[in-house]
């Protein structure tokens, strides 16, 4: 019983882990897609 407890601790963290992940990569895409996005508009500007 012990060991089957510590698997679902173990699971649970890294749920948690594999969640935390997940937000941070989509902040890195949100990111990168504003970044792609700015330099064009920037360009944009500088070339009218």
């Amino acid at each position: 019983m012990p060991l089957f407890y510590d698997v679902l601790k173990v699971n649970q963290s890294f749920q948690i882990v594999v969640t935390i992940l997940q937000s941070q990569l989509n902040n890195v895409v949100l990111n990168l897609q504003y970044n792609r996005n700015q330099p064009q508009k920037i360009s944009k500007s500088n070339f009218s």
